[in-house]
């Protein structure tokens, strides 16, 4: 029963089996028909005790890492991400090392027209695209495979992205 006294309330929910996606808490107060129903400091515990509030307390950018082990995107078109190799002619491998090591292996999508811009000192700034989706076979780590045309091969360099382009690295549970 909710009271007009500020309270800790508690109470213990099974999440079904079905629920893979997500799942969606209502809270209601019953036969409440007017006045303002306020709920703070509202947290899920796994198992069936309930344990002392807690705040992460951590700083915005340990919260900012916290939440990049799940997901990533890269699209900042100014600066480069990763050194890359040219194997002959058509061909560069990149590697781009993510902010954080994700939780599990991630999948790779990208805007449908991501654009690489490859920069060596011999020859300037190349483009070219993905023709891998990248070798996601590492938490922390993707190598691309990146076409172009009029390179040299054994040519070092850096991978970027061309304007208006990205890409994004999902560990979503």
């Amino acid at each position: 029963t909710v009271t007009s006294t500020v309270t800790n309330y508690n109470t213990q929910i099974t999440i079904p089996a079905a629920a893979t996606t997500g799942i969606e808490i209502v809270f209601s107060v019953g036969a409440q028909v007017s006045g303002t129903f306020t709920v703070g400091n509202f947290q899920l515990e796994l198992g069936s005790t309930a344990t002392t509030f807690s705040r992460s307390g951590g700083s915005i950018g340990g919260e900012t890492a916290l939440c990049q082990r799940y997901y990533e995107r890269f699209s900042d078109a100014t600066s480069f991400f990763g050194p890359g190799f040219v194997n002959g002619a058509t061909l560069i491998y990149g590697i781009y090392t993510m902010k954080v090591e994700k939780r599990a292996l991630p999948t790779f999508s990208s805007s449908s027209a991501t654009a690489f811009t490859y920069f060596t000192p011999a020859t300037g700034t190349l483009t070219g695209t993905a023709n891998s989706a990248s070798n996601l076979s590492s938490t922390k780590t993707a190598v691309f495979q990146v076409t172009g045309a009029g390179m040299t091969g054994g040519q070092g360099g850096m991978l970027g992205l061309a304007a208006a382009s990205w890409f994004e690295l999902s560990s979503e549970l």
